[in-house]
């Protein structure tokens, strides 16, 4: 797993506390076996990496402007089920901008990873069956692509974010957003800017790791910001729109080494649920038509 070893700058070997020995994920927020001190020093070797990369130039000013007692800066950590075959990969790279954190210092991924002693098809049942709008939509509209059953979708899929890290959530606290994470960091620092600098020098190097058959990305902001990073600022893509009353939706498509890069509406998002319960068959026949 070299390519999470240089997105974590994981020069001490820490990564392979968080997994097996056959590369299944841990989980992370409740694992006993993770003590809190391990978890705050794969945190704190990661941001001692980020503020020495000249790349991405993190402030020590912008991380030290952040309460630790309150909302410590913290790492959503990318999740899968199963085991991770590097060889292999998985199929499905899906990405998000940042995290909302919920819990201090690690954490990972909408919380998506094997329970102990679980087999991969009943995680992928579990998932499936758990009402989230994320394991419940995206198998759906995906499963034709994989040729695969709708719950099989899940065991294929690997979620991760622009930047990995942000500062966790408090009581009366809402940093869950770009806007929330750049009023906490109080004009050190430009948010969209670190996001950008970060998954310049890492995300290229994660998808090639995990080897997809398909990158999904999350609403048209990510979507962008993926296919400037991969393919510069002309990239060429296309938008097919998604026929509903009231504010339009699209998918958009566009292309990176083979691979196709499908952006649809925020699957996780609140605003968006009403729009995925009464939508989703149109983006079925929109993703089965144009990829």
């Amino acid at each position: 797993m070299d390519f999470l070893k240089q997105k974590f700058f994981d020069h001490a070997n820490l990564l392979h506390h968080l997994l097996t020995k056959k590369c299944e994920l841990k989980p992370l927020e409740y694992d006993n076996s993770i003590s809190e001190d391990l978890k705050r020093e794969f945190r704190d070797n990661f941001f001692r990496g980020l503020t020495s990369n000249n790349t991405i130039k993190f402030k020590e000013e912008t991380y030290n402007v952040v309460e630790e007692a309150i909302n410590p800066w913290s790492i959503d950590f990318p999740s899968w089920i199963g085991e991770f075959d590097p060889e292999k990969g998985k199929k499905v790279f899906i990405i998000g901008s940042e995290p909302h954190i919920h819990y201090k210092y690690l954490q990972t991924v909408y919380g998506f990873h094997a329970g102990e002693g679980e087999k991969i098809k009943e995680s992928s049942r579990r998932y499936f069956e758990s009402g989230h709008p994320i394991f419940q939509f995206l198998p759906q509209f995906l499963s034709s692509f994989l040729k695969v059953s709708d719950q099989e979708v899940l065991e294929h899929c690997y979620l991760t974010d622009l930047v990995s890290f942000a500062p966790m959530k408090s009581k009366g606290v809402n940093v869950g957003s770009t806007n929330g994470i750049n009023s906490m960091i109080k004009g050190t620092d430009d948010w969209r800017r670190i996001r950008k600098a970060y998954a310049s020098i890492a995300l290229e190097n994660e998808i090639k790791g995990v080897k997809p058959e398909i990158i999904v990305t999350q609403g048209k902001e990510v979507f962008y910001e993926v296919c400037q990073t991969l393919l510069g600022s002309g990239f060429e893509s296309n938008q097919f729109p998604i026929n509903l009353k009231g504010r339009q939706q699209y998918i958009r498509i566009a292309k990176w080494m083979d691979i196709p890069i499908l952006s649809v509406p925020h699957i996780g998002s609140k605003q968006l649920r009403s729009f995925w319960k009464s939508h989703l068959n149109e983006v079925k026949v929109a993703v089965n038509k144009h990829l």
